[in-house]
C-alpha cells in the first residue's frame, strides 16, 4: 500500500510543521503502509526529512498531477486547504480550475485512487461561486474528517462523501504540550507573548499590529522588558516583523532546520498572557492554560477560542480599548483545569485517525463511533 499525506508543506510553517508531524507519525505506524510520501514546497524538502526522518518520498506539490495515480490513498492533511478569498471569478476560471481538479484529482481516482482529508479547514470564501469553485476538488474524497462545525456544514452543504466533525490535530499532541508547563514552584510567570501573523486580505490587514505595538508602549516598563513577540512563519510574517523589530523589539522565529517543536511550546509556556494572530498560538496557549486574546483575522481564531474558558477572541483590527478590554477579560476568567476535557478530544482524535488508517488498509470507513462537541 502506497499512502501520500497532501498538504502546503515545507513552508517553514508551525503550525503545519505540526500537523505534518502529527499525522506522518500516526499514519507511518499503520503496518499496511509499506511506502510513505509526503508532498512538500520546492526547496524545504531538507528540514521536512529532519522533522519526518522515516518517511519515503518527499514529493514536490508544484508536480502533484505527475504522481499522485502512483499512490492508492492521498490524505489531505489539515489544516486550511479549501478555501477562496478572491470575489466575482469568471466563468472561464471556473472552468479551467475545474478541469484542472479532474486533471489531478479525477484521474487518479478512476485509476483507483482514493482520496480522504484529517483535520481539514473549509473556507472562508468570498461568495458562492468561489465557494464552489474550491469544494469541488473534495468530490473525489470518500472520507473527510473536518475541524470546526463551520467547515463540517460546508461538507454538508456540498455532499462530501462520510464528512465528520473531529478537531484540530495539534491536540494530538497534548501530552508533549503539557511537558513544558512551568512547575508550581517555579515562581511567577513572566510577560505577556504577542505570536504574530502577516495577513494580506480582507480591509484589516496589518492593522492589528500597530495596535499592538501602541498597547505594548503603554505597559510599565519592568513589563515591557519581558514581552515576547513571536513569530511562526518568519519568510511570511516579514512584514509584520520589519514593524516591530523598527520599533526596537526582538522577535523569536520560528527555525525548523534548528528547532523542535517542544522549543516552541517552552517558548510560549511561562507567559503570563497570550495575544495571538495565529491560530495555533490559541491552541497552544490554551492547552497550557494560559490566558489568550485571539486576533480575529481569520474565523478559525474563534473556533480555536471557544475551546478554552480563559481565551477571548477580538476582532481583526481592535482598537486600543478593545484589546484592553479583551486582555482584563481573558486574565479574569476562572483558570479550570481543562486536563480532562483535552485528554478526552486527543482520544477522540486518536479514533478518528484510527478510522482513518482501517480506511487505508481496507477501504472501510465506520464513522458512527466518532462523536465529537467543543470542549
Amino acid at each position: 500500500m502506497k499512502a501520500l499525506l497532501l498538504g502546503y508543506y515545507g513552508h517553514q510553517n508551525f503550525g503545519d510543521d505540526l500537523l505534518m508531524k502529527l499525522s506522518l507519525d500516526r499514519l507511518r505506524a499503520n503496518d499496511s503502509i509499506k511506502h510513505l510520501g509526503v508532498t512538500c514546497q520546492s526547496g524545504g524538502e531538507d528540514y521536512v526529512k529532519t522533522i519526518v526522518p522515516y518517511v519515503d518520498q518527499i514529493e514536490d506539490l508544484s508536480l502533484r498531477r505527475n504522481y499522485i495515480r502512483k499512490y492508492d490513498c492521498v490524505l489531505f492533511g489539515g489544516g486550511g486547504t479549501i478555501f477562496e478569498y478572491r470575489q466575482n471569478l469568471t466563468y472561464l476560471y471556473a472552468c479551467r480550475k475545474r478541469l484542472s481538479d479532474f486533471l489531478e484529482y479525477g484521474i487518479a481516482n478512476r485509476f483507483g485512487t482514493r482520496f480522504a482529508s484529517v483535520g481539514l479547514g473549509i473556507g472562508p470564501f468570498s461568495d458562492k461561486r468561489g465557494e464552489s469553485i474550491a469544494m469541488n476538488r473534495l468530490k473525489y474524497h470518500s472520507l473527510a474528517f473536518v475541524r470546526d462545525q463551520t467547515s463540517f456544514q460546508h461538507a454538508q452543504d456540498h455532499n462530501v462523501k462520510n464528512a465528520a466533525l473531529s478537531h484540530d490535530l495539534s491536540f494530538l499532541d497534548f501530552d508533549n504540550i503539557e511537558k513544558a508547563k512551568p512547575k508550581r514552584d517555579a515562581g511567577p510567570r513572566s510577560g505577556p507573548c504577542v505570536i504574530i501573523r502577516s495577513y494580506k486580505y480582507g480591509t484589516a490587514k496589518n492593522n492589528y499590529a500597530q495596535t499592538l505595538l501602541d498597547w505594548a508602549e503603554s505597559l510599565p516598563e519592568s513589563e515591557r522588558a519581558e514581552l515576547k513577540w513571536v513569530s511562526f512563519q518568519p519568510s511570511y510574517d516579514a512584514p509584520v516583523i520589519d514593524l516591530i523589530e523598527r520599533a526596537g523589539y526582538q522577535v523569536w522565529k520560528w527555525d525548523p532546520y534548528h528547532m523542535d517543536l517542544e522549543d516552541c511550546y517552552a517558548e510560549i509556556a511561562n507567559a503570563s498572557i497570550v495575544i495571538t494572530a495565529r491560530m495555533h498560538g490559541t491552541y497552544i496557549a490554551g492547552m497550557l492554560g494560559i490566558p489568550t486574546v485571539s486576533i480575529g483575522l481569520h474565523p478559525k481564531l474563534t473556533f480555536a477560542a471557544n475551546y478554552f474558558n480563559n481565551s477571548v477572541a477580538i476582532a481583526a483590527d481592535p482598537s486600543g480599548i478593545e484589546l484592553t478590554e479583551a486582555l482584563s477579560k481573558a486574565a479574569r476568567a476562572p483558570a479550570n483545569d481543562m486536563t480532562q476535557e483535552i485528554s478526552q478530544i486527543s482520544e477522540n482524535l486518536e479514533r478518528t485517525i484510527e478510522v482513518v488508517n482501517s480506511w487505508i488498509s481496507n477501504n472501510k470507513a465506520d464513522i458512527s463511533k466518532i462523536s465529537v462537541g467543543n470542549s
